[in-house]
């Protein structure tokens, strides 16, 4: 649980404190890269290589 606050001084009053949730979900795998997959570099300068994952 995380709660945010905010003090108030002589312009504002003091804003109610707000509780909410936070969720973290934990990835266990990476998804797989297909040998159809190119990379390709940004900027590609006018020519560039092919480089296949595998």
């Amino acid at each position: 649980m995380i709660t945010a606050h905010q003090s108030g001084n002589s312009n504002y009053e003091e804003a109610e404190s707000i509780p909410r949730e936070l969720v973290v979900q934990l990835v266990t795998a990476i998804e797989p890269i297909f040998e159809a997959n190119d990379i390709y570099p940004n900027p590609t300068g006018g020519s560039y290589n092919t480089y296949a994952i595998s």
